[in-house]
């Protein structure tokens, strides 16, 4: 169900990437093609929209956390009743038999943190658009004369790379390490757990730009 979570985030990025490389593209002279804009545009999701997607899902969780309307709630774990905000915080745990209703509330969760990352990304390319155009368009300069090339490279070579790294990191952020069956003070420090797990998976994802 991990997997699940992972193909509609990566759907949504990939739907908004297609989005920003569109208006990029119009919104400058279009001297550089869509296809080098979308290069532009995967580059920016999987460098600083998945710290983005990260850090507001962190947010998520601790406001969740810290929310004082959430110790009014005791429910053991599973159910198939309880609260959206025990599902979303106890990230990765379904239950066994798998409860729909916790996954959609986790799906939901993270789908808007993506979204919502990338559509930052796509302001921050707007505004950088006419410094952005420069590295687009020497992207065509290198691939001048061959536009097949250019298109494996941009939509099979780079997402291959990017796509495996980013997968790693996202599913540090997704996957449960731990069983949990419990009151919700056991989910409370299953969200502490998660923090903690998302914010090395930051830190990782740092050193790894650092040495690139």
């Amino acid at each position: 169900m991990d997997v699940s979570k992972q193909i509609i985030g990566m759907g949504a990025a990939h739907a908004s990437g297609l989005l920003i490389a569109i208006i990029a593209h119009h919104a400058t002279e279009a001297t550089a093609s869509e296809c080098a804009w979308y290069y532009v545009a995967f580059s920016f999701d999987t460098t600083i929209g998945v710290v983005l997607t990260m850090v507001l899902h962190n947010a998520i969780l601790r406001r969740l956390r810290d929310s004082p309307a959430f110790g009014q709630e005791s429910l053991p774990l599973p159910q198939q009743h309880e609260s959206w905000k025990v599902a979303v915080l106890d990230c990765g745990q379904y239950g066994d038999p798998p409860i729909l209703r916790r996954w959609a509330f986790q799906a939901g969760e993270w789908s808007l943190c993506v979204v919502t990352a990338r559509a930052l990304c796509g302001g921050i390319v707007a505004v950088l658009a006419p410094l952005l155009q420069i590295f687009a368009e020497g992207l065509d300069a290198v691939f001048d004369g061959h536009p097949r090339i250019l298109l494996f490279f941009v939509m099979v070579c780079c997402p291959l790379l990017m796509n495996a790294a980013q997968l790693l990191i996202q599913d540090a952020i997704l996957k449960g390490r731990q069983k949990l069956v419990g009151t919700e003070d056991e989910i409370v420090g299953r969200g502490s757990l998660l923090l903690g797990q998302s914010q090395h998976a930051l830190n990782v994802f740092s050193e790894t730009e650092a040495m690139g």
